[in-house]
Formats: C-alpha cells, sequence, structure tokens
C-alpha cells in the first residue's frame, strides 16, 4: 500500500500459471484484488 494513513492506495496483480498481468490500484485491498483478477480474466478471455 502506499500514501498517507487516511488516504490508502492498494495494488494488487494477478499470477497465472507463472504469467503476471496488469495490476490494479484501489482504496482497498479487496478492490484491488478483484480489478487485477477482473483484468487477467479479460486478457485470457481475448487470448482464447
Amino acid at each position: 500500500s502506499t500514501g498517507p494513513d487516511h488516504d490508502k492506495r492498494f495494488h494488487a496483480v494477478a499470477v497465472v500459471a507463472g504469467t503476471t498481468y496488469p495490476g490494479a490500484k484501489a482504496r482497498s485491498k479487496k478492490l484491488a484484488e478483484q480489478a487485477a483478477a477482473r483484468l487477467a480474466h479479460e486478457a485470457l478471455s481475448e487470448a482464447g
């Protein structure tokens, strides 16, 4: 996490089968993780 205590930002990335997908930042750890998972899912869906 980064930022001051009253305005933290969390960064998460998704790793699937050894491949790291684009990360996401959000105001909570849960939201960052969900956004990173969504980006990985979209990338995997586009790849076929």
